[in-house]
């Protein structure tokens, strides 16, 4: 039994384009730590009502693999 078997939303892909969205995976998740380390949007803007783009690199990444 595969994850596709399980939740059938997973196999779906949408492409357009050099674009391509899917639902992340397990193995998605430190390419996606990376990212918010890097800094997603400018430091004046929040996304949330707490500075959650503040955190220390490596809370970030976890932060971010956890509630992502």
């Amino acid at each position: 039994m595969t994850l596709h078997d399980i939740y059938p939303a997973f196999a779906l892909e949408i492409s357009g384009g050099s674009l391509s969205l899917r639902g992340l995976r397990s193995e998605d998740l430190p390419a996606v730590g990376e990212l918010a380390v890097g800094g997603i949007h400018g430091p004046d803007f929040l996304l949330f009502l707490f500075p959650s783009s503040e955190a220390a690199p490596d809370k970030l990444s976890l932060n971010t693999a956890r509630f992502y």
